[in-house]
């Protein structure tokens, strides 16, 4: 079930707020990076674990950040644990700094926060083409690899075609459906592009 688009955009708004994960990445040296973003991952986490649990719990969260929360993410007290958009987000955060450089690493979660932030924008509103399979469309998609471009082409210390191929994957990535959440999978396949290109460019 979609959010209202008002809702969307407040979504949107809070997912954008998440550049100041990339901007830590690089202001920060790597050990603290891994530090601060462990400990949020592992907190969010545990709260989606004790959530699944414990009703009162997943009640007051439903009631106080249920407006903003797909229908997948508001876990049925008792069933398997349901990771929040957010969750999956500070996870692939932690395993970016872990095993990438941090100028890689920062510029994939980048181009994903902001990409991913236009494709459910623009999708919703203007979306009129669908892929075959899933519920993205085409102008979504363009929307993504455009603002994805866009990051990348400012942002420092990278190569701008390894990065460039790396939007075009991961744009791939977010558009099909796939087994794993997009805030982990597509940031992460940026990434790894990245760093594979420029080992041969």
């Amino acid at each position: 079930m979609l959010l209202p688009y008002r809702f969307e955009l407040l979504r949107k708004a809070l997912h954008l707020s998440a550049l100041v994960i990339p901007l830590g990445m690089l202001l920060l040296e790597r050990n603290q990076t891994l530090l601060v973003l462990g400990t949020a991952a592992a907190a969010c986490t545990g709260m989606d674990i004790i959530r699944a649990r414990l009703p009162a719990v997943n009640a007051w969260v439903v009631k106080v950040f249920g407006l903003l929360m797909r229908s997948r993410e508001k876990a049925v007290t008792g069933s398997r644990v349901v990771f929040t958009g957010s969750s999956w987000m500070l996870i692939s955060a932690f395993i970016l700094a872990l095993a990438f450089p941090k100028h890689l690493a920062a510029c994939a979660l980048a181009l994903f926060i902001v990409g991913d932030g236009a494709a459910a924008l623009v999708g919703r509103r203007y979306g009129r083409l669908f892929w075959r399979k899933g519920d993205k469309t085409v102008e979504g998609s363009l929307a993504f690899l455009g603002s994805a471009l866009l990051v990348v082409f400012i942002f420092p210390g990278v190569s701008f075609t390894a990065a460039a191929l790396a939007c075009l994957g991961a744009c791939l990535v977010e558009a099909m459906p796939g087994p794993f959440n997009d805030n982990f999978a597509v940031p992460l396949s940026a990434a790894l592009i990245m760093s594979t290109l420029e080992y041969f460019l």
